[in-house]
């Protein structure tokens, strides 16, 4: 690779990652964060583009069945469960691209362990 497709690339990169926050504030507005820039540039450079998006947009899913799933544990009387943070909801994206780039289509009712 030379010094032009180099400087190409890191601009590429650059433009991916803007647009994966761009997806992640359109899928998930109701958050009050967006993951940097750098984070979706790693993103990027480990899973690609497609996986990257892709995984994002199971966030909702995954968010919505965490939520109703304390709730159900709220309603029977049960302890909630603890607070989801910013920490899980970027682990869960990211395991996602793994599991994407993979070729393993994540099963969001065996998520136990995140939910």
């Amino acid at each position: 690779m030379n010094a032009k497709q180099v400087l190409e690339r890191a601009a590429q990169i650059k433009a991916e990652a803007g647009a994966i926050q761009e997806l992640w504030q359109s899928l998930l507005p109701e958050l009050d964060f967006t993951p940097d820039l750098r984070q979706c540039k790693v993103w990027i450079v480990m899973y690609g583009f497609d996986n990257a998006a892709e995984a994002l947009e199971r966030l909702p899913v995954w968010l919505q069945q965490f939520d109703a799933k304390n709730e159900k544990r709220i309603a029977d009387g049960e302890e909630p469960l603890r607070a989801r943070t910013e920490n899980d909801i970027i682990h869960y994206a990211s395991k996602c691209m793994v599991n994407l780039k993979n070729g393993v289509q994540p099963n969001h009712a065996e998520r136990g362990n995140l939910l």
